[in-house]
This record gives structure tokens, C-alpha cells and sequence, in this order.
């Protein structure tokens, strides 16, 4: 019989040895699993830290954080052929931290002493400038706030100064980089241009109209550093590239621009004016090539008083005895910064004169109440209208036809043809050309001009627009408005919009104004083009003119009372000369509209003072050079090739 003893030692005996292996793996699962928990964890302690931090770790982690700006240029201003009008380039200039500047203002006046030199500013002006500095940065404090630790000094400085500032060392001065924006020079295009701020936004001119296209946007670099500033790493999406601005090509053209600018010069210094204006336009495409002024002050020239029936306070002794003295018409004070200087053919009105006379003329003529061949009775050059105005022509004639009033500029035969007119149409007529309102060139400082509103429209208004009286003008919306009889083909007759930017075949289709049918531009144009003809004839038997006409034009000529510019009335002896024309005549690619301010006391003694004389020479001399530079053949034979190719090819070289 088995006892229990036997029995459990046969248990014993059956029974199987633990093995190490499955021992190892049972820890080895445990380790793995505790290693996982841990690791998660640890994963999810990060994951929060990192989209929720606590306070002190969220404010220590933006300690180390630090965003770089990665700049990019303004892009450029460029005129219609590509060539730079305005530039951005990197410079240096000086700027102060006043916490670190000295409290000893003995100390201050040295250290302004010793950046005079290197800066190229007075000492008295520095010591301005950190004394301001310094007073801003105390104010701050005292109201609490975080002390001025920038104030700047200078404006751009040479590069070859940058060195010596560098090792200047003096505690709280330093230099830096900043984007200067450069504008061609030379050319009289500053105002045109216009301005850019400290920030780098456009201010003013074309700089802030187009300030959306040429501005680039600063790039951003995100970098954590550890506590010497060395960096950590770069996190994913902590870069933003930047992103450059686009150029915008300019309908101006330099090389026009300097045709009319020096022609222009010619023309003021030889008449001795005050000044002048010059707008030269595509008539195709309504691009303006160059916008030229140029103003000075005559000698012996005085102030206009209020009421011109005054005596002037001074006498002109520089005038012979029998002249009336000479008003100052122009502010020649030169600005503060070019590019504050008054755009003139574009902001100042006038009145036209004469060369408003086509616009009339061929509204009466387009509405079939006469035509070119009409005779009309213009009274020997003396007409005295049914309300008592007397009406005087240059030029006596008994009687005219309705093309020869145009031709010979006779006052009495348009106030004749106008009369045809009511008040309500001859205003119509204005405000189809144009008058009245801005050309659309897209500048904020452009003048609307001046018409009569009908409420206020008297028989004198209506006498005095039909020989450009009483009629306010910019010389950028007559020559718009001559474009109606410039333009060709299917544009024949119509008023285009004017730009400042270049034309492109993916710009949108013009809206057309008609305002003429091609039968009345065409009349107009060959009265127009006798004009020019015979005065050219005048200029060339005088000695105007010395050189063949190579490119047919037509063309009109103004010469009105000049206005004063003070007060009211026109100035005694005083005069606006101007003359507009467009040219090749049958295919016109350019209007050309020249403004000469106040031609001098011997040109009027002379009677040299009317606008054929005065500024018709100017726009044939511009119409001469700039055709061949644009690459329009002459249409006139004048055996003077080789001449012509050389003019061309000066004028073809770029700025």
C-alpha cells in the first residue's frame, strides 16, 4: 500500500524543470512594455509642452526665438525702352542709441565734433539731433515707458567714410544698411517720379500710384538660439521667402525727354521768358513721351500787385523808358526736395488763347453750320459785337472764308461762327475735347481746369471761348484734346485716354469718345497744315528757322494776355505764347505742345513775341529730332541725308 510520502515523491519525480528561456523572454516583455508607457509618456509630455506650454516655459522658449527679415528690393521705375527712371540700392547711414550715448553733454558735443567730419553734418546741426534724441529718450522714461534706443543722424553715407565710422567705436553710435531709391538725374523727372518713405511705401508721384506693383515683400526667418545666441535649429514652416516686386516700364522716354528738355532751354533763354512747358504725346496710343519745364527769373522783374491799375513798388530799371514794368510770374525758389517742385503741365492752368481756336472751329463746322468754303464778313479787323465789345484782329482782312478764320487766326470770324452756337452746345463742345476734366494719366496732382458753369455763362463768356478767353487749361489736357485730330484710321476723331505707362497689347481695348466724324478732322487738318506751311515760310525768310523741314505738320498758335498770377486781370505787355502741332500730317505719331511763359520786353518790341514765333520754333525743332529717334521716316525730300542720319543717331543714344 502506497503512503502519501511514496506518492508525492513519484509526483516529483513526473513533474517538469522550469526553463530559463521563457524566464528571459517574461522580463524581456516587461522591460518593453515599461520602455513603450515611458516613451509615451515622454511623447505626449512633449506634444503638450509643445502646443500648450506652461507660462514660465512658453516665456523662455520666446526668449530664444528670434525672426530675421530677409529683404528684397523695390524693383525698379524703367521708361518705355527699358532704361532705369528709378532704382533701389543698398547704402549705409548712421543712427544713435541714446540710453548708451554719454549723460556728460560736454562728452555729447565731442562725439557730435567727431561725426561731423565723418558724416559730412555740421557739429551744430549732430548736436541738434542727439540732444533731441537724448530728450525723447528721458521723456519716454519718465512716462514709464522703455527708453528710445534708436534715433537716426544721417542720411545715406558714402562708402568710403563707412570704414571709419566702423572703427569709431564709440559706445551707442552705429551704422547701418538701409534701401536708397535713386532717381535718374538730369531730366526734370523727380516730381513725376515722386517719393519713397523710410518704411519703403511710395509717398508721392508715380512711386505711390504704383506702389503696389513694385513693392516686394520682406521675407521672414524664424531661429531659436541657445543662451550665447548660437542657433538651435530651424523649425518647419519658420521661413517665409521673400518676394520681389514687379518693374513697371513708363510710357516716358528718356531720350525724348532730353530732346525736349534741351529744346526747351533753347527756346526760354533765347526769348528771354520766364519760362516754358513742353508735353510731347503718341496720339495712337495716348502714351506720354516726356513732360519738360523750365523756369527762371529775367532780370529787373517785380512783383505783380493785387490789382495790376497799381503802381509797382519798384521800378524795372533794366527796361527801356517807354515799357511798363515787367510782374514776376513765376516762383523760381527752389524746393526743399526735387521731388516737391510743382509738375507745371500738369497742376497750373492758363488760358490758351488761339490755339484753342480749332477745337470751336471744328465743332461749328462738324454740327454743318459752316463750311470751309463760307464767306463770312470780318470788318477790316474791327468788329464791335451787339453788346458794346469791340473785336480786333492781328491781321485787317474785309472778309474771310470760314477756312481762312482758322488759317489766319481771326477773332472776329470765330466769335461770328460762334454765335451760331447756344451756350449749351458751345459748353458740350468744351467738355467733348476734354475740358474740364482730368485726362485719366492717373496723377492725383492733375488740375480739372476752369469752364464756366452754364448758370454763369454770359454773351461775354460765349465771345470770349471762341478765342480761348475765359477757359481754363492744363497743357496735358490740350494736347489729349489734339490727339481728336491727330489720331488715324478708325481712332480718326476720337479722344483717347493718356497714360504714364507703357502700352501693351494685353492691356484692354480703349474705350472710344468719338467726337469728330473724319470729314471734320480732315477739313481741320488741311487749315491746320496751311498754317504750319506758312509759318514756316515766315520763320525760314527771317532766320527762324535754318534748317529743311523734313516732316510736314499742322499745327496752331496761341498767344494770349498773361494772367495775374496774384491777383485778378491780365498784366499790361505781358504775354503766354504756345503753339501745338502733330506731325508726319497725314500719319501723325507725335503732338508735340509747347507753353512759353512771359517772352521778354525785346521780343515784344520786336513783335517776336507770338506763339509762331516764340514756341512754334521749339516743337518743329523736338518734332525734328524725336521723329527720326522714333523711327518715322521723313516725308519731306530735303536732300540733307547723310545730316539726318547723324541726328538720328545722336539722339538714339541712351541716358
Amino acid at each position: 500500500m502506497m503512503t502519501r510520502n511514496t506518492l508525492n515523491n513519484n509526483k516529483k519525480k513526473h513533474e517538469r524543470p522550469r526553463c530559463p528561456v521563457d524566464l528571459s523572454r517574461r522580463v524581456a516583455v516587461l522591460l518593453a512594455a515599461g520602455f513603450t508607457l515611458a516613451m509615451s509618456a515622454a511623447l505626449v509630455r512633449i506634444v503638450t509642452l509643445e502646443v500648450s506650454p506652461p507660462a514660465p516655459i512658453a516665456a523662455l522658449l520666446a526668449s530664444r526665438i528670434r525672426a530675421y527679415a530677409e529683404d528684397s528690393p523695390r524693383a525698379d521705375l524703367l521708361d518705355r525702352a527699358g532704361r532705369v527712371l528709378a532704382t533701389s540700392r543698398s547704402a549705409w547711414r548712421v543712427f544713435v542709441d541714446p540710453s548708451k550715448l554719454p549723460e556728460d553733454t560736454q562728452k555729447r558735443t565731442a562725439l557730435a565734433h567727431k561725426l561731423s567730419a565723418l558724416i559730412g553734418v555740421s557739429t551744430d546741426a549732430l548736436s541738434l539731433r542727439v540732444e533731441d534724441a537724448m530728450a525723447r529718450s528721458r521723456a519716454r522714461a519718465r512716462r514709464g515707458e522703455s527708453p528710445l534706443r534708436y534715433a537716426r543722424l544721417s542720411g545715406e553715407i558714402e562708402d568710403a567714410r563707412i570704414d571709419a565710422l566702423r572703427t569709431l567705436r564709440e559706445n551707442g553710435v552705429h551704422v547701418e544698411r538701409f534701401e536708397s531709391r535713386t532717381v535718374t538725374p538730369g531730366q526734370g523727372l523727380a516730381p513725376l517720379v515722386g517719393k519713397v518713405g523710410t518704411s519703403g511705401a511710395g509717398l508721392v508721384g508715380l512711386e505711390r500710384s504704383q506702389d503696389a506693383t513694385v513693392q516686394s515683400r520682406p521675407g521672414i526667418v524664424r531661429m531659436a538660439r541657445d543662451a550665447r545666441g548660437v542657433p538651435l535649429w530651424l523649425e518647419k514652416g519658420a521661413y517665409t521667402p521673400s518676394a520681389s516686386g514687379e518693374a513697371v516700364r513708363l510710357s516716358i522716354d528718356l531720350v525724348v525727354q532730353r530732346i525736349a528738355n534741351e529744346e526747351l532751354a533753347i527756346g526760354v533763354e533765347s526769348a528771354d521768358a520766364a519760362g516754358g512747358r513742353v508735353v510731347v504725346v503718341d496720339p495712337r496710343t495716348g502714351e506720354i513721351l516726356a513732360l519738360a519745364d523750365v523756369a527762371r527769373e529775367p532780370a529787373g522783374v517785380v512783383d505783380p500787385p493785387r490789382d495790376v491799375n497799381e503802381s509797382p513798388t519798384n521800378t524795372n530799371s533794366s527796361m527801356a523808358g517807354d515799357d511798363p514794368p515787367r510782374y514776376k510770374v513765376l516762383d523760381t525758389t527752389p524746393p526743399v526736395d526735387p521731388v516737391l517742385a510743382r509738375l507745371r503741365t500738369v497742376e497750373d492752368v492758363f488760358e490758351p488763347g488761339s490755339s484753342f481756336k480749332p477745337f470751336v472751329w471744328s465743332i461749328i463746322t462738324e454740327r454743318g453750320l459752316l463750311s470751309p468754303g463760307d464767306m463770312l464778313e470780318t470788318n477790316s479787323g474791327v468788329y464791335r459785337t451787339p453788346y458794346g465789345r469791340v473785336i480786333r484782329d492781328v491781321a485787317a482782312r474785309e472778309r474771310q472764308t470760314w477756312e481762312d478764320v482758322l488759317v489766319n487766326s481771326s477773332n472776329i470770324g470765330m466769335v461770328k461762327g460762334a454765335k451760331r452756337l447756344s451756350p449749351a452746345q458751345l459748353r458740350n463742345a468744351m467738355t467733348s475735347f476734354g475740358f474740364g476734366s482730368r485726362t485719366g494719366a492717373g496723377l492725383n496732382t492733375e488740375a480739372t481746369g476752369l469752364i464756366t458753369p452754364l448758370s454763369k455763362w454770359t454773351k461775354y463768356t460765349h465771345t470770349s471761348v471762341a478765342f480761348g478767353q475765359e477757359v481754363g487749361v492744363t497743357t496735358l489736357q490740350m494736347a489729349r484734346a489734339f490727339c481728336v485730330f491727330a489720331r488715324s484710321g478708325d481712332l480718326e476723331g476720337t479722344l483717347p485716354r493718356l497714360h504714364l505707362l507703357a502700352s501693351s497689347q494685353d492691356a484692354p481695348a480703349e474705350l472710344l469718345v468719338r467726337v469728330l466724324s473724319a470729314r471734320t478732322v480732315e477739313q481741320a487738318r488741311r487749315a491746320m497744315r496751311r498754317l504750319v506751311e506758312r509759318v514756316d515760310d515766315r520763320l525760314r525768310r527771317e532766320g527762324a528757322l535754318t534748317a529743311p523741314s523734313r516732316y510736314t505738320m499742322f499745327g496752331k498758335s496761341g498767344t494770349p494776355d498773361l494772367t495775374n498770377p496774384h491777383g485778378s486781370g491780365y498784366l499790361k505787355g505781358q504775354y503766354v505764347s504756345d503753339f501745338i502741332a502733330a506731325a508726319p500730317a497725314d500719319e501723325p505719331a507725335l503732338v508735340v505742345f509747347v507753353v512759353i511763359d512771359d517772352p521778354g520786353p525785346a521780343s515784344i518790341r520786336a513783335h517776336r513775341h507770338y506763339g509762331s514765333w516764340v514756341a512754334g520754333p521749339i516743337v518743329r525743332r523736338i518734332v525734328e529730332r524725336a521723329l527720326p529717334y522714333l523711327g518715322v521716316a521723313p516725308d519731306r525730300q530735303t536732300g540733307s541725308e547723310t545730316a539726318d542720319m547723324l541726328a538720328t543717331q545722336r539722339d538714339s543714344q541712351s541716358e
